[in-house]
């Protein structure tokens, strides 16, 4: 259970974290997220922001999703 609650936020965040990736790509702060690790390349600042959407909904599927579930149960 607990597996599948971090695939579904990771999934989720992956999807949600195209969509906002799509207006950093227009505002050209990719390069911005990549000076995170000392690197200035596009495609870095990409594979860093997806890195970062997956742990984060990852984290929320982890700790609000089972929560949620019961609370809709009852």
């Amino acid at each position: 259970m607990r597996l599948r609650d971090l695939v579904v936020g990771g999934l989720a965040s992956i999807l949600a974290g195209w969509a906002f990736g799509q207006w950093m790509a227009k505002v050209n702060h990719l390069p911005l997220i990549a000076g995170l690790i000392h690197l200035s390349s596009r495609n870095a600042g990409i594979a860093l922001h997806f890195v970062f959407a997956f742990i984060i909904g990852a984290s929320f599927g982890l700790l609000f999703l089972l929560f949620l579930r019961n609370t809709i149960q009852k």
